[in-house]
């Protein structure tokens, strides 16, 4: 019975937050180390604040998906990624495959994995639910 419940819920959608700053303590720890190194070091080497607070809003910027929380939502039609104040909304039919990265699961609109799917894929962050994130897209994708 509980299985059925599961496997209910799984074709309904999936949600959940991925917040890699709060995820991984230790490697959070030793990026902000060297964020506040190199804000310093801006500082030394231009004699002027005005350069580290450039260089601080360059590297927190890049580093956004990092610092702040993405929601993820998969149901029956697509997948829809909130982060900050945006909503990216796509649909299932947009996708062809999808495959395991290292923290995650790529979907691809490609047939086998390209470089180019980290400009025209989508990248989900998955915390402890990667098996359940890969059951519910294989319901949907091929797999590579």
């Amino acid at each position: 019975m509980a299985e059925e419940e599961r496997g209910n819920t799984l074709n309904r959608s999936l949600q959940w937050v991925s917040h890699p700053l709060v995820e991984r303590p230790l490697v959070s720890a030793i990026v902000v180390l060297f964020i506040v190194f190199l804000f310093i070091m801006v500082w030394i080497v231009f004699k002027g604040w005005w350069w580290s607070v450039l260089a601080l809003f360059f590297l927190l910027t890049s580093l956004a998906q990092y610092f702040f929380p993405t929601r993820y939502e998969l149901d029956e039609d697509g997948i829809t990624v909130h982060f900050l104040l945006t909503k990216k909304r796509r649909s299932w039919s947009e996708f062809r495959s999808f495959y395991k990265s290292a923290r995650g699961v790529v979907l691809s609109p490609f047939l086998k994995p390209s470089r180019l799917d980290t400009y025209r894929g989508i990248h989900i962050l998955c915390r402890n639910n990667r098996d359940e994130v890969i059951e519910f897209v294989s319901t949907k994708l091929k797999k590579v």
